[in-house]
């Protein structure tokens, strides 16, 4: 039961470091694991799981002792009395209380040097039931490494006695073990007990563990290497010595339990003592910087009150300068007012004199010349009104005459007008009526048989279309599960939608296109009949007309004018129709009826060619009359147009220079009556002139008592701003010093603000570990969110293929509706089509009929060459309209084809369609299954990353401990912050002191500004008076010679006062001048000043917000504190109680 005089330590694999890091047990040979060991991976009992503890590992000190290190249980075998080791042996079980501290190697270490001999045999297995059940409850392979290293370590023992070295001493980790104690090995009271009484002797040890673990993990390792060859004989051995191992952890748990928590406690008091005498150091330190600072705020104070009174000082002075400134300045300007007003009067009232005499003189003359040309100007306007008159007579008869003529003019162009277009719409109703009906029947005809195959094909690609749209509605419905590449299947589907869109659109157009030439087919139609009844009733009106024309022709001479040019037409279009009719002799059997008509016409035409020959010399002979007037009517117009231009000209030009003479003779008026009040003013001026000269000379004598007292201000200025200039110097030294104040306190403020950095760094380094903490939780939440968005995406996009789906099966309805409805329209255009060529074969049968009964009329006549070519003429438009026809039966097969086409390709494209459905579907699947294993990997890295954030817990609340110290540090700065801010007041209050007397300055530099501005006011109105003296003496001059003398030498006088104050102005304003520069130099000091207070106003609330913050992370700390001192008082109270159950 005696302590051992060098400190010794276990060494055992229920060290928590290992447990938490299983990686730094030493392993066994792969391959000698897999070869030989293999069958006891499932029998052999295992011990506690690795890490079930859940404690933190904790640094430890450095241990320079070696020899004394109790490395496994036998360190602690019986000693004989007379072996007396110098490497620390330990007493006999039996008295053993020897400390045991605790370790870091591996689980395997402990039973490394034990020789299983029979009695242990026994012990251990009656032992090993519990080793057992602690297997089974745990049963986890997390540490094989473990069974590895003792199975090659434990044939060590066994193979001394095999060998046959039993009486021979052993050599384990530098000390002598006798073969007779090998396998005698402490109780775990007696352990347990060692170890705590070792851990209340010795601190935190470090080194020496790490190096025992380097030394059991070469003594494992040379074992290992003579031991490999006769391993196939220690099997059973490793099986007992593996149940012990397992038996041994679980009972070594409680005792690792108990060390590790007494060892935190321990380093919990060193970091807490450490930190206890950091802070008194900081405390010292703290109030030296505070004493250095408050001397630094006693010499600025000083330094202030200075500027206080230099201030006061400037201002006195600053105040009398700007006093005899104004006064100076007001006399001058009034003096030179004076001066200024009197001589521009003079000036201005001879030449306003010579102005006016000359404005007299012109103004006479332009009178007499004015006279005179309105004189002429009458003469001329009577002359010119009775050739007015004369003109507007022979006009007015001429204009009778006109229109006379234009009348008769009027009337035979309306009856050309009306023969040519009857005549011309008859031949063309006759010439295009038989082609219009024939072309309009088979384009009926074929319209139809494309109306009825069209009509079939639609239906069938629209069946074909709606089932394959059914089909992939069914698909996209059943699959909802689409996550990653939906997008991409999105936009092929909308392009192939946009794709068939553009299809039906053009499928529309097309069909538009055909409607609308049936409309226009339809159009031409119509307009066909209501040209042909147009015709009709047109040739009964021509008949009448023709009559009236014959009868007119025979009555009246005086439409000779329009009878000529209407048989000027008659002819040519007689001429035109004898070629037509020459043309059509080869076609005059088919065109007979129009013959008939045509032999009418002719007969009707000769019989008024007849009479309009006759006719025609008499019109010659009065056209050659009327032209001859006319030719001579329109000369005479022409002049007398030109002789109206002119004469409205010079009238024009006449009235415009009566108007200028009229505000002529208002401006002569209204200068009149103004020399009339000018000469009345004249005359009162001269009468005050004497008045002022007598006020001149008092002003004489004012302005030289003036300028003496002018002088002597002088002298004071001169005076004062030598004072001035002393104080400016002595003011300057003053800003010097305390600029140099300013920067001391700068470097002790910036020193200040290096240790509250410093503070920061440590606070920064906390928070850092918190803010990992939170990177890590807020990590898994937005995976957890971005897995519940691509959840919601995939949702989202299933809805909208689904919607899109529900469109594209809208979208085809809509077109097969309006599929139909184009249908019917074209079934009603062909209707319509068919209905108008019955119309036009009755109609083509009646003109039939018509041309029959004007061939049988025509069998007649004489005229048979005319008809044949006015038939030929028929027969070639009939070629153009068959030509016509051919090219619009070619348009129709043509669109016929193109919608062939587009139903062929549309087909194309649904199968393309289905087959991209296909894919897409194949797409989605793969996706799917991409999810899946993604949704895996990110279960697995959320599993990984909480495992890390326990582990940032547990660094968390270590570096909760050592944030402790930083309390004092805090409340120091907090002190320091505080004075610093008093004196910041206190210097705020001084330099609101200094801007209130600047604010009073600047007032009383405003008001002197205002008087300097009535002054000059004064001053000008003075000077006006002045130049108002000034000419009445001039005008007094002239008329008394001993005047003249007398204002020379007033003149004189002034010019010399004048330039006295222009010199005492220049004075004033280089004083003035210097007084704003040291005004500026000031108000720029005040500035600084304001700007350095400014700036240090900012570093006290930045201290401040600091401050609020680290007191809070106190309160944090303080908080965190207490819970860990429960934890610990709850740890000690489990000690206690697991001490008294053992």
């Amino acid at each position: 039961s005696s302590q051992p005089a060098t400190k010794t330590r276990l060494f055992s694999t229920l060290d928590p470091e290992l447990m938490l890091n299983p990686e730094n047990l030493p392993r066994a040979s792969t391959l000698a694991m897999t070869k030989e060991y293999s069958f006891l991976r499932t029998s052999v009992p295992r011990g506690p799981k690795v890490g079930s503890l859940g404690l933190p590992a904790h640094p430890r000190e450095k241990k320079t002792s070696k020899s004394s290190k109790i490395r496994s249980l036998a360190d602690y075998r019986t000693e004989d009395s007379n072996a007396g080791n110098s490497g620390g042996n330990v007493p006999a079980p039996d008295s053993t209380k020897g400390s045991l501290k605790q370790n870091r190697s591996s689980a395997a270490s402990v039973v490394s040097e034990i020789s299983l001999s029979p009695d242990t045999d026994d012990r251990l297995e009656n032992t090993s039931l519990a080793g057992d059940s602690v297997s089974e409850v745990d049963g986890n392979d997390s540490d094989s490494s473990s069974y590895s290293s003792a199975s090659t370590r434990g044939t060590y023992g066994i193979l001394s006695k095999t060998v046959g070295t039993q009486d021979t001493p052993y050599m384990v980790n530098g000390q002598e073990i006798p073969a007779d104690t090998l396998g005698q090995f402490p109780s775990i009271k007696d352990v347990l007990q060692a170890a705590a009484a070792e851990h209340q002797d010795q601190g935190q040890e470090v080194n020496g563990e790490v190096r025992s673990r380097r030394d059991s993990i070469c003594s494992s390792v040379s074992l290992e290497s003579s031991a490999a060859e006769t391993q196939e004989e220690m099997l059973q051995v490793l099986k007992e010595k593996m149940r012990l191992e397992g038996q041994l952890e679980a009972l070594s748990l409680e005792a690792s339990q108990a060390l590790k928590e007494k060892a935190e406690l321990q380093a919990q008091l060193a970091a807490l003592s450490t930190k206890l005498q950091a802070q008194v150091e900081c405390s010292h330190s703290s109030q030296q910087r505070q004493d250095s600072l408050s001397s630094e705020v006693d010499t600025l104070k000083q330094s202030c009150w200075d500027l206080e009174r230099a201030m006061t000082d400037l201002q006195n002075m600053l105040e009398a300068k700007n006093a005899s400134l104004a006064s100076s300045n007001n006399d001058l300007q009034v003096a030179e007012e004076q001066y200024q007003r009197l001589m521009a009067k003079v000036e201005d009232m001879q030449r306003s004199m010579l102005s006016k005499d000359n404005t007299v003189h012109d103004l006479r003359q332009q009178m007499t010349a004015l006279q005179s040309q309105l004189q002429q100007v009458q003469l001329e306007r009577t002359t010119l009104t009775s050739k007015l008159k004369a003109s507007q007579a022979e006009i007015s008869s001429l204009q009778s005459v006109r229109q006379w003529y234009q009348q008769q003019l009027a009337l035979a162009q309306e009856a050309r007008v009306r023969l040519q277009g009857e005549m011309a719409h008859i031949q063309v109703g006759q010439m295009t009526q038989a082609g219009l009906l024939e072309h309009l029947k088979l384009e009926n005809v074929s319209l139809s048989q494309q109306l009825t195959e069209t009509q079939h094909r639609s239906m069938k690609e629209k069946g074909r279309i709606a089932a394959q749209l059914q089909g992939i509605e069914a698909d996209m419905l059943d699959q909802e599960a689409a996550f990653m590449q939906i997008q991409e299947a999105k936009t092929m589907v909308e392009e192939d939608l946009q794709r068939r869109l553009e299809e039906f659109e053009g499928e529309r157009e097309r069909l538009q296109r055909m409607a609308d030439s049936a409309a226009s087919l339809e159009q031409q139609l119509e307009q066909v009949k209501l040209t042909l009844l147009q015709r009709d009733q047109q040739l009964e009106a021509l008949q009448q007309e023709h009559l009236d024309l014959m009868k007119q022709l025979t009555l009246t001479q005086e439409a000779l004018q329009s009878r000529e040019q209407s048989l000027d037409a008659l002819q040519t279009h007689y001429d035109e129709l004898q070629a037509r009719l020459g043309e059509l002799q080869g076609e005059a059997a088919s065109r007979e009826d129009t013959i008939c008509l045509l032999q009418n016409e002719k007969i009707i035409l000769e019989a008024a060619l007849q009479a309009a020959k006759s006719g025609k010399e008499e019109l010659d002979r009065g056209a050659r009359r009327l032209e001859e007037g006319t030719e001579e009517t329109s000369e005479t117009l022409e002049k007398l147009r030109e002789e109206l231009a002119i004469k409205s000209g010079q009238v024009e030009h006449l009235q415009q220079e009566t108007a200028a003479l009229k505000k002529q003779m208002q401006k002569i008026k209204e200068q009149f009556l103004q020399q009339k009040v000018m000469v009345e003013a004249y005359r009162r001026d001269a009468t005050s002139k004497d008045q002022l000269i007598s006020e001149l000379k008092a002003t004489r004598k004012r302005l030289d008592s003036e300028l003496k007292e002018l002088r002597q201000e002088l002298m004071q200025v001169h005076g004062e701003k030598r004072t001035a200039e002393a104080e400016l110097s002595r003011l300057h030294r003053e800003v010097a010093q305390v600029r140099q104040h300013m920067a001391d306190l700068e470097g002790h403020l910036q020193s200040a603000q290096k240790e509250r950095d410093e503070m920061e760094t440590h606070l920064q380094s906390l928070q850092f570990d918190k803010e990992q903490m939170v990177a890590v939780t807020e990590a898994n939440e937005a995976l957890k969110k971005q897995i519940e968005e691509l959840q919601q995406e995939a949702r989202k996009a299933i809805t909208e293929q689904k919607q899109k789906m529900r469109r594209l099966g809208s979208d085809l309805t809509s077109a097969q509706k309006e599929m139909k409805t184009k249908h019917k329209a074209y079934e009603n255009a062909v209707g319509i089509l068919s209905r108008r060529l019955q119309e036009a074969l009755a109609a083509k049968e009646a003109a039939d009929a018509e041309l029959g009964q004007l061939r049988a009329q025509g069998g007649s006549s004489d005229s048979s060459l005319a008809l044949h070519e006015r038939i030929q003429a028929l027969e070639a438009e009939l070629q153009a309209v068959s030509h016509s026809k051919t090219l619009l039966e070619k348009e129709l097969q043509e669109v016929i084809a193109l919608t062939s086409q587009e139903l062929e390709e549309s087909r194309e494209k649904v199968l393309e369609l289905e087959d991209e459905v296909q894919a897409v579907l194949q797409r989605k699947e793969e996706e799917d299954r991409q999810m899946k294993h993604l949704v895996q990997a990110l279960q697995a890295s959320l599993e990984k990353e909480k495992e890390k954030v326990n582990s940032l817990k547990e660094q968390v609340a270590a570096a909760k401990v050592e944030a402790g110290h930083n309390r004092r540090h805090f409340k120091a700065a907090s002190l320091e912050l505080s004075e610093v801010k008093k004196e910041l007041q206190a210097k705020e209050h001084l330099v609101q002191k200094l801007q209130a007397e600047a604010d009073d300055l600047q007032i009383r530099e405003g008001k002197h500004s205002q008087e300097i501005a009535q002054f000059q006011a004064e001053l000008a109105e003075a000077r006006a008076q002045l130049q108002l003296l000034q000419k009445q003496l001039d005008e007094q001059l002239s008329k008394q010679p001993v005047g003249n003398q007398e204002m020379e030498n007033l003149k004189w006088e002034v010019d010399q006062k004048e330039r006295e104050i222009q010199s005492l102005k220049q004075q004033l304003d280089l004083t003035e001048q210097q007084g704003r520069k040291e005004l500026e130099g000031l108000q720029q000091l005040l500035q600084n000043v304001k700007s350095e207070l400014e700036m240090a106003q900012e570093d006290l609330s930045m201290t401040q917000k600091d401050k609020f913050m680290l007191q809070a992370k106190v309160s944090e700390l303080k908080n965190n504190m207490k819970t860990l001192l429960q934890q610990n008082q709850q740890l000690k109270l489990d000690l206690r109680r697991g001490a008294a159950k053992t």
